[in-house]
């Protein structure tokens, strides 16, 4: 996902904001069907596909969507 967006450079455009939060929660949600589709285990592509998305593609999302993801994640926490 940092590769899709550095190479894509929405972190540039202002447009792609929701965009970027909406592939950020799309991309542990694909490891999540591919490893379960394998038989392999869910929770830990997930956990593994959060870990390194936190330190790669996290820093290559524009201030907007950082902030924005930031207050979905809040959302979602005081949801559950």
């Amino acid at each position: 996902s940092a590769l899709l967006y550095r190479l894509a450079r929405m972190h540039e455009q202002h447009e792609f904001q929701t965009l970027e939060v909406t592939l950020l929660f799309l991309f542990p949600y694909s490891a999540y069907l591919i490893a379960d589709g394998l038989g392999m285990s869910g929770i830990v592509s997930i956990l593994f596909c959060g870990i390194v998305m936190r330190h790669y593609a996290y820093w290559n999302l524009s201030k907007a969507a950082r902030t924005q993801t930031k207050f979905v994640l809040k959302v979602l926490a005081s949801m559950m």
